[in-house]
């Protein structure tokens, strides 16, 4: 975990759903590429929160934009409650080169008195879908040996009396 702070908000009062833009502390990739994972949370409730997080290389000023809107709404209606939306959104970058970073982060909302967010980051996270997709085609190669197996003993008996396949 390279960061992991929550972080004050305070309202932009010369902008609508407007925050002032904050800077976070600097960190350090160690590695010469790295995927970063960010995961930005806040205590919405029944509103939205937006923000654009830049990626800063303090060196060569070189950056990275991503701009991740978070929603989460719920209520309850004709007897049944329901929810939509999350508290908190996901992004990954990956091939950053290693070196000293800070984050410039610009946050919008629907709710001016919403007062915190929390960003978490995560250098070289362990992607889940890589894995889970590779066990999957694992998994299917043993059902296509067999239908190709099934199949050439279907077409070698085909011809025979004593065949143990039906027939048309």
């Amino acid at each position: 975990m390279v960061l992991d702070n929550d972080f004050n908000i305070v309202n932009d009062s010369t902008k609508v759903n407007e925050f002032k833009p904050f800077i976070t502390p600097s960190f350090e990739l160690k590695n010469n590429s790295s995927a970063l994972d960010f995961l930005i949370k806040s205590e919405i409730d029944n509103n939205w929160l937006e923000a654009t997080v830049v990626l800063v290389n303090e060196k060569d000023n070189q950056s990275w934009e991503v701009t991740e809107s978070i929603e989460y709404y719920h209520g309850y209606e004709d007897g049944e409650s329901w929810t939509e939306g999350s508290q908190e959104a996901e992004v990954l970058l990956s091939g950053i080169p290693g070196g000293k970073y800070h984050l410039n982060i610009y946050p919008a909302s629907g709710d001016i008195s919403n007062k915190n967010i929390h960003i978490s980051i995560n250098a070289n996270p362990v992607v889940w879908r890589n894995v889970w997709v590779t066990i999957l085609l694992l998994c299917l190669y043993p059902l296509y040996a067999w239908y190709r197996m099934r199949n050439y003993e279907k077409r070698r008996w085909m011809n025979s009396d004593y065949t143990p396949y039906e027939t048309d």
